[in-house]
């Protein structure tokens, strides 16, 4: 997230906004925890699902936990390469390459 952050917002005001509209991506996993496992589906095609459904799983030791290691490791890494693929990552490096440490 911080890395979004940075990559889109140019200032403080724009990273307050940025960082509001990167919130929303942590709310499905906290709605479809209340939903039926059959609803939950839905929540596959977002990152953060797979990590929430890890932990609680590895909370109630069960044995899906490797599944949603698994799956949200292959699915981050499917992510990583689409990213490269349609050059998102250079948005990323302009910012970097403006910054001075």
């Amino acid at each position: 997230m911080a890395l979004a952050m940075l990559a889109f917002a140019s200032n403080r005001l724009e990273g307050l906004a940025v960082a509001k509209m990167l919130n929303l991506v942590l709310l499905p996993p906290i709605v479809l925890y209340f939903f039926a496992a059959k609803w939950r589906l839905f929540g596959l095609l977002v990152p953060t699902y797979w990590v929430s459904e890890a932990v609680l799983a590895l909370a109630e030791e069960n044995v899906k936990f490797w599944g949603y290691w698994l799956g949200g490791t292959a699915y981050h890494l499917l992510l990583c390469i689409c990213c490269c693929f349609l050059d998102l990552t250079a948005c990323f490096i302009k910012r970097f390459d403006r910054l001075s440490f």
